[in-house]
């Protein structure tokens, strides 16, 4: 649990996991669009690879929540 931001379980980043995974370019986006606006939540989704989505705008939004300048 040291690796979970303060109060996360590890329920939530196999959630937000799975919420990345899935194969919905909305659901992905969703899961990005998290980690932008709550960054608390950064840690657990998985945005490098969201950050090579073959979505662009998943890609798009994982990126800017990673930090990633243009």
């Amino acid at each position: 649990r040291a690796d979970l931001p303060r109060g996360a379980s590890p329920e939530s980043r196999e959630a937000l996991g799975m919420l990345a995974a899935h194969g919905e370019w909305w659901v992905r986006l969703a899961a990005a669009s998290m980690a932008l606006d709550e960054p608390g939540l950064r840690a657990l989704v998985p945005l490098d690879a969201l950050a090579d989505d073959p979505h662009a705008l998943v890609r798009e939004v994982a990126r800017a929540a990673r930090g990633d300048g243009r």
